[in-house]
């Protein structure tokens, strides 16, 4: 399929899927005679890995890097010879766990802090005879 079926496809537009080529994320792709690129469905299943992984807050060079050691342990025999691998993949999804519970938690303690001070501010406004009384909080 060529760049524009590809971006339609992946939701990404097409510099999107050049940008990830120059960054060595995504495969370059055979060209036609004419100079076209043409990619295939793996391709797009790389893009759409691609963007769940920035979703879940791993940066390029992560992502380059948990494919290399995917490709790494295709290549290995199933005897348990790709553990290393393996384990790398794991250390890096713990590590971006620990990352996003921690932001969790400074988010759930933020919102502690404004409905505090939301609290404490409405109870200091004048209060108008027709709104009832808990129409802002939440």
């Amino acid at each position: 399929m060529r760049i524009g079926e590809l971006s339609k496809r992946a939701g990404l537009n097409i510099q999107t899927i050049r940008f990830y080529e120059r960054k060595q994320v995504l495969r370059e792709p055979q060209r036609t005679s004419s100079g076209y690129r043409c990619y295939e469905s793996a391709d797009l299943e790389r893009l759409i890995f691609i963007r769940q992984s920035q979703m879940l807050g791993f940066t390029l060079r992560e992502i380059r890097q948990m494919v290399e050691l995917h490709h790494q342990i295709a290549r290995l025999p199933s005897n348990g010879a790709h553990s290393r691998e393996c384990r790398t993949l794991a250390t890096m999804t713990q590590e971006k766990l620990s990352v996003i519970e921690e932001k969790i938690a400074a988010l759930k303690s933020m919102r502690r802090e404004l409905r505090g001070m939301l609290r404490q501010l409405e109870s200091q406004l004048p209060r108008c005879p027709g709104k009832p009384a808990n129409l802002h909080r939440t």
